[in-house]
């Protein structure tokens, strides 16, 4: 007789792996990864306003308050999946929407509920910190930076993330086949 040790470790010696596979992600919730997955570009891939309101020189609101408050020129409104076309310049500010990219020349951002007014001209009604409110590129994640480990067995929240680093591929290992063969008489 064998121990349950020195069995589990015979079956180990004498069993195959199973190989593996490519697959769409959208075919891989529960299957466990082959591969070593690593990040292929920062994200987010540009520096982006974490809330809307308005991207800004801090230098340009170092005095604004409500009792003072320091007025700016907007000269572009910037939405979720567009890019800034133009450069902040001194008495110039960005009207900024969640998400969307930081202007080039602005180093802060400006909630709407910090300002006054409508249009092309704004009241700024406080100070302005460098770097407020900004998500900087590669916050979330760096290029080259591991995502996952091989043998993780994928779920909902792996495959986003697989989407978010452009893999519409993944390798997994194998599933196992079982046959049953029957001979009838």
């Amino acid at each position: 007789m064998i121990s349950a040790d020195q069995a589990l470790k015979i079956v180990l010696e004498n069993v195959a792996a199973l190989g593996v596979e490519r697959i769409p992600i959208l075919d891989a919730l529960g299957r466990v990864v082959a591969e070593n997955i690593s990040s292929s570009r920062d994200i987010p891939g540009f520096d982006n306003s974490a809330m809307d309101g308005y991207a800004v020189r801090a230098a340009d609101l170092a005095k604004a308050s409500e009792a003072s408050p320091v007025k700016l020129a907007v000269v572009e409104t910037v939405g979720a999946g567009q890019m800034p076309t133009r450069r902040i310049s001194a008495g110039q500010a960005v009207r900024t929407m969640t998400g969307a990219p930081i202007a080039e020349g602005a180093d802060a951002i400006i909630p709407v509920e910090r300002t006054r007014g409508s249009g092309d001209t704004i009241e700024f009604l406080a100070v302005a910190e460098k770097a407020a409110f900004i998500r900087p590129r590669g916050e979330d994640l760096r290029l080259g930076e591991l995502v996952m480990s091989a043998g993780k067995t994928l779920t909902p929240a792996d495959l986003g993330m697989l989407a978010s680093v452009n893999r519409a591929m993944v390798e997994v290992v194998r599933r196992p086949r079982v046959a049953n063969r029957c001979h009838r008489r």
